[in-house]
């Protein structure tokens, strides 16, 4: 019964709400930081949050890993939602909780507005102007 009465607190009956999702191309990382000092291996993922949804890529064992893969993320327009977290891990195999490597920030607007095209996001300090 709580999600119920939350759900009707989250969604107006006024607005329609539809299901869409949102598709992102992850590529590749450069200069990731190696944080598994008791072994010289590091093992990357990114994982892109929206609007409470997360998905995640593979792991790679590489500082500069090519991910190359689509991640589609689940989403219900319109919503309060501004900002796409993409954020880049590191794989602990259960032993440990991930490493957060660093975070990057990108517009819904953007990706709403604009054309496709290829971005870099600066996870590891204040972002890179377009």
């Amino acid at each position: 019964m709580k999600n119920a009465a939350l759900e009707k607190n989250l969604f107006s009956d006024k607005t329609p709400h539809q299901g869409h999702l949102i598709n992102i191309d992850i590529y590749k990382g450069e200069n990731l930081a190696p944080l598994n000092s008791l072994v010289c291996d590091s093992f990357h993922y990114v994982k892109l949050k929206y609007s409470g949804a997360y998905v995640t890529t593979d792991s790679s064992n590489s500082l500069y890993p090519s991910w190359n893969q689509n991640l589609s993320l689940a989403c219900t327009l319109p919503n309060q939602s501004k900002i796409i977290n993409l954020e880049v891990w590191d794989y602990k195999f259960k032993l440990m909780e991930d490493d957060l490597l660093g975070i990057g920030r990108i517009s819904f607007r953007d990706i709403k507005e604009k054309e496709r095209k290829i971005r870099w996001a600066n996870i590891y300090g204040p972002p890179m102007s377009a």
